[in-house]
């Protein structure tokens, strides 16, 4: 194989013609999911490198831009966008893990197709046509070549993307801010103290949307006569049993004695 040759493209197309050949229909496979593959992989980096950038600025704007952001209605928006910039970082991660793992199965099944012609032409000659049984042999281990080469080439670009996806799924979530400490911090940690600046957020309350108000109100309410129900159930199953233990059923004290919601009458 010379250099020229390579460079000709009607050798070069026969010389790919000649391995095909070698490897069988199996050959075809591979090489129909080594493309496919190598779409996907190249569409995530140029997604990465040009398209992500753009994806995140829109989704931090558009937060930053919004007045509320501790209610829940806005931690429901938050948690929306996340989700939706996630799934645009993993789009075709699972596909493209697939194919990595379906190229050396396709390998394999290359090489038990190969070795069922071998033995059909060793039962057909009686092991006698050593040029016929080699072409079995070069069908079954070329297509095993082909898959495990296509599966390497495909981990070392996985392993690349994952470790983007991983890194650009933790950012996302540190760039939307949910500013639920309002207070200034100083360097050492504590709240910020002297200056006009200080004095001035120390005097400034931030109010409540209305429908967090609303909704912790309703949800206080609630949960306080829930609770005051129960300590009252409590308190007088607690004296049912106290006098049931005192007085047997029966007896006259028992007879005489009603219950209401506060216990003994």
């Amino acid at each position: 194989m010379k250099l020229s040759d390579l460079l000709n493209p009607a050798a070069a197309i026969e010389m790919v013609v000649g391995f095909v050949n070698m490897g069988g229909p199996v050959l075809i496979l591979i090489g129909i999911l080594l493309f496919l593959m190598w779409s996907l992989i190249f569409e995530r980096i140029f997604f990465f490198k040009f398209l992500l950038k753009d994806e995140v600025r829109s989704v931090v704007n558009y937060w930053e831009n919004r007045q509320d952001k501790r209610s829940w209605r806005a931690r429901k928006i938050r948690e929306a966008l996340i989700s939706e910039t996630v799934i645009k970082i993993t789009r075709n991660m699972g596909l493209i893990k697939t194919l990595v793992a379906l190229a050396p199965m396709l390998g394999l099944l290359g090489t038990v197709t190969g070795m069922i012609l071998v033995f059909h032409i060793m039962a057909i000659t009686g092991g006698g046509d050593p040029k016929s049984m080699a072409g079995g042999v070069s069908k079954a281990t070329v297509p095993t070549m082909a898959g495990m080469v296509a599966a390497l080439s495909g981990v070392f670009a996985q392993a690349y993307l994952s470790r983007i996806v991983e890194r650009e799924c933790a950012l996302i979530e540190d760039h939307l801010t949910s500013g639920d400490d309002p207070t200034p911090r100083s360097p050492a940690g504590g709240p910020a103290s002297g200056g006009p600046s200080s004095s001035a957020s120390r005097s400034t309350k931030v109010e409540p949307s209305i429908n967090d108000s609303s909704i912790d109100k309703v949800g206080f309410e609630s949960a306080k006569a829930e609770i005051s129900r129960a300590e009252s159930l409590a308190q007088q199953a607690a004296k049912k049993e106290r006098f049931v233990d005192r007085f047997p059923p029966g007896s006259p004290e028992s007879k005489n004695t009603k219950f209401d919601e506060d216990g003994l009458v």
